[in-house]
């Protein structure tokens, strides 16, 4: 698949380019090639192909069932987000500043 089969560069692709290129992206991100390199090997524009496979994903929906009980209760205690992304739930005060200090200690 080349950019050079359009005759302008502001034209859109044709629909069965999209679609042929999103079925191969899926096909080698499941083989566990990466967005990158297939979109180098495919001579296509990383943002064009992600643009793509944004396109396909929105407007699709899941069902979900809302209950009114909670499926995990909270134990308590505090909860703390550390400024590296650490989520400390369920010890008390003395507990969590003890595994902050730990988790947050130069290396």
């Amino acid at each position: 698949m080349s950019t050079r089969s359009r005759k302008h560069k502001n034209q859109p692709y044709p629909a069965a380019v999209r679609e042929s290129a999103v079925a191969a992206v899926r096909e080698g991100l499941a083989a566990g090639r990466s967005l990158t390199g297939l979109a180098r090997e495919m001579r296509l524009p990383l943002h064009t192909i992600q643009r793509w496979l944004g396109r396909e994903a929105r407007g699709r929906l899941r069902p979900v069932v809302v209950t009114g009980e909670a499926r995990f209760p909270r134990s308590g205690g505090v909860v703390l987000y550390t400024a590296r992304g650490h989520r400390i739930e369920g010890l008390d005060l003395a507990g969590a500043m003890a595994l902050l200090r730990l988790l947050e200690a130069p290396a």
